[in-house]
């Protein structure tokens, strides 16, 4: 079997989809080297992200064959699907929610990942013509594609309502997360890490951008009332401009002191991060999946999250879950695992159970069995 990917992500983008891109071509060229895949991107991998999967004998990097055409236009318009059925694709799977406009137009089957339609619950925060634009994108996507691959049943459902698809086109398969959160901190590797950030003894953590569907302002609001009053919280992303309302928050109730804010924190840093964190949060209001709280129980952190989107399903039972506006409901969950270490190595364990539901060679079967349904329909 020959299969291509949309690699652009793969190749330029350093965090969630960028991610998953390269995780899925590792697991199934690892699980399956019987098979040919080959990542398209309209430019090579500067910053040497393929570093290792490029190199095996079965994957391969291909770039535009003329400089004649714009990148754009050669990945979404013509070119990128042109040339990949000249190369004998197969199977031709866009790995961010799209697929070329022409797709169509060429012998080989296809398939899309679709992460989330956050765009369509909150259009506010990608304004209107980037709204519009993600719509598009996404609807296209799925009817010129012959299975749709949704990263959770939450986005499944989300598809089939606000796209319009028939729900046996859809097959869910959850995604992993990096391998280095299921390696074993070591003690030196938690001193350094401890040493290098300045880290307190007890802390909360948080991980995600800082913006406003991410709800990190109900740890803030919880902060002040937990029966430890000095337990800090550490939260690590990128602020936008959200984070001045949290902030300000913080401010007018004497928390500044307590909140930490960590920006470009290397991958291999975050393992040990999680490890340490008396508690890992997760507020948000809505996610396509939600692979930080996998990543913390994998490095055994007790986890909480919030309700309504598909937290429940990535935390399995290894989460307390609260609603995402209820202070109450923070302030006695942390308090609760602060305070019994049964709860809390309870959800330790339930995490470390919960987490084999995303190994490399379960999402990697996963996969291969979509493909294998593509090419037999």
């Amino acid at each position: 079997m020959v299969i291509g990917f949309d690699g652009k992500r793969a190749v330029c983008n350093t965090t969630g989809l960028g991610n998953y891109s390269r995780l899925i071509i590792d697991e199934v060229s690892r699980h399956f080297p019987e098979h040919q895949y080959k990542i398209y991107s309209p430019k090579a991998d500067r910053d040497h992200r393929l570093d290792g999967l490029a190199d095996r004998v079965n994957v391969s990097l291909h770039l535009p064959e003329s400089a004649l055409m714009g990148k754009s236009v050669w990945r979404s318009v013509c070119g990128m699907s042109a040339q990949a059925e000249r190369d004998g694709v197969e199977i031709f799977h866009g790995l961010s929610g799209e697929l070329p406009l022409d797709v169509s137009r060429y012998a080989f089957k296809s398939v899309v990942t679709v992460h989330d339609l956050i765009f369509c619950y909150f259009p506010e925060l990608y304004g209107f013509i980037n709204t519009a634009i993600y719509k598009f994108k996404c609807r296209s996507a799925c009817r010129a594609a012959d299975r749709i691959v949704a990263v959770s049943e939450c986005t499944k459902r989300d598809i089939v309502k606000f796209i319009g698809i028939s729900p046996s086109k859809i097959d869910v398969v959850y995604q992993g997360c990096n391998p280095i959160f299921s390696m074993p901190v070591s003690v030196d590797d938690a001193d350094r890490v401890r040493k290098s950030y300045s880290l307190p003894e007890k802390y909360l953590l948080n991980v995600g951008t800082i913006e406003e569907r991410k709800n990190v302002l109900l740890i803030v609001k919880a902060l002040e009332k937990l029966d430890d009053k000095d337990i800090p919280l550490i939260v690590i992303g990128r602020k936008m401009k959200y984070a001045m309302m949290v902030e300000d928050y913080a401010r007018h109730h004497g928390l500044e002191n307590r909140i930490r804010y960590l920006s470009d924190v290397p991958t291999a840093d975050l393992p040990a991060l999680y490890h340490m964190a008396s508690i890992f949060i997760y507020p948000s209001r809505y996610e396509g999946f939600g692979i930080p709280i996998i990543e913390a129980q994998s490095c055994g952190a007790p986890v909480i999250a919030t309700t309504g989107s598909c937290l429940e399903e990535a935390a399995g039972s290894g989460a307390l879950m609260v609603h995402p506006d209820s202070v109450d409901g923070m302030i006695e969950s942390i308090n609760t695992i602060l305070k019994d270490d049964t709860v809390k190595n309870n959800l330790i364990e339930k995490g470390y159970e919960n987490i084999k539901r995303f190994g490399p060679s379960v999402v990697a079967q996963s996969m291969m069995s979509v493909y294998n349904r593509v090419l037999q329909s």
